[in-house]
């Protein structure tokens, strides 16, 4: 079987309000890509949204019925040529907890990216509280507080699938993080190298369990390997149970893997970190949280439902050797200035026939915010 070959990337900045856009893009297989994406919102306030590759040529952004706002989304779209199959799909929990994928896949090689949730209204326990697991080798079956499911409409998520065993070897489960307590530890089956291997998390509140407010002290999340037999879930504040879904990822055949690990201090907005040297036309970001409006998420202090604007950094590879990390605002909803901790990965993979990548930025005035035109696996 094949090794994954990387076709193409594109990249780019979007921002749309709850009416949500659309940004064209070149044509790709999309039976083969990947979309991947972080928010920030012009305002502490995030409301939820998705994004989906919804052609071979269009990125789809829609938005919530709740409270509006202005957010700027990064978004990348990896194209594989070979060595990876991609399937796409909606779980709508108010009429139903589970999704069947068209094709059977093997667990271990396979590994599923949220692709956002749109909610009826300013329900931010529905908001918050929601993730996806691929719970077997056909379904993929929605997670949260049972008794606000109704709230929630659309929940998008793709199936990315390792042609060979050798390319990727994935476990998962989930973590309690109990009222009370700001950690917890999980016992995995030994990897190979930590320092070859992601951590990808979906924190959300448990059905049974007492929950917070829905604030980034409780539910926001950064994860770390102890040891080779041993993953940590940290978050700022003890208020609250949590569930945390992870993936632990190992890419034996990838060229390179970094972690990359955003300390922005409560007066920054912009983290430029120094990573190795990679081949921009063959490497990407992978953010560590996925939450209610893609990824991003992190460790921050904010203790309201309306602080995740400073709680949720937008990753780009700004070059060969340096990343940044990039939110809107320092402030929460109350107008304290929050520090946030926020880990991506980046993935390289070796050079192949055709490979490329393209940044689109165009622009356009949507009901007033700028719209900047045109994120993995």
């Amino acid at each position: 079987m094949a090794t994954p070959v990387i076709a193409s990337i594109q990249t780019g900045s979007v921002t749309f309000d709850n009416a949500g856009t659309t940004v064209p893009i070149t044509s790709v297989d999309s039976s083969k890509s990947i979309l991947l994406f972080e928010a920030n919102p012009a305002q502490s306030l995030m409301s939820p949204f998705w994004g989906e590759l919804t052609s071979d040529t269009l990125i789809t952004f829609t938005g919530s019925g709740g409270q509006n706002n202005n957010k700027t989304v990064n978004w990348r779209v990896i194209e594989f040529s070979e060595g990876v199959s991609v399937q796409r799909g909606t779980i709508t929990p108010n009429t139903s907890t589970t999704a069947t994928l068209s094709t059977a896949v093997t667990l271990a090689q396979s590994i599923l990216i949220p692709g956002g949730q749109d909610a009826g209204d300013n329900n931010y326990l529905a908001f918050c509280q929601n993730a996806l697991e691929l719970t077997n080798s056909t379904t993929v079956t929605w997670q949260g507080f049972d008794n606000t499911r109704a709230e929630v409409n659309d929940f998008k998520f793709q199936v990315v699938e390792f042609d060979s065993a050798s390319d990727a070897d994935v476990q998962r489960d989930s973590t309690t993080i109990s009222n009370g307590n700001a950690s917890a530890t999980q016992a995995i089956t030994e990897v190979t190298d930590t320092a070859a291997t992601m951590i990808i998390v979906q924190p959300h509140f448990e059905t049974g369990s007492s929950p917070g407010n829905g604030s980034p002290d409780e539910l926001g999340i950064q994860a770390t390997f102890n040891s080779t037999t041993e993953i940590q879930f940290d978050r700022s504040g003890t208020n609250g149970q949590i569930q945390v879904d992870w993936q632990v990822v190992e890419l034996p055949s990838a060229e390179s893997l970094q972690t990359v690990d955003a300390a922005l201090t409560t007066a920054e907005t912009v983290d430029t970190l120094t990573i190795s040297s990679v081949d921009t036309d063959n490497a990407f970001i992978i953010p560590q949280s996925w939450a209610l409006h893609g990824g991003g998420e992190g460790l921050s202090a904010g203790n309201d439902a309306d602080d995740f604007g400073c709680a949720t950094a937008r990753f780009a590879l700004a070059s060969a050797t340096s990343v940044t990390a990039t939110r809107t605002t320092v402030s929460d909803g109350s107008g304290d200035s929050r520090a946030l901790d926020a880990t991506a990965y980046v993935v390289e993979y070796a050079a192949g026939a055709g490979s490329g990548s393209t940044s689109l930025s165009d622009s356009v005035l949507l009901n007033s915010p700028l719209l900047n035109s045109p994120l993995i696996r």
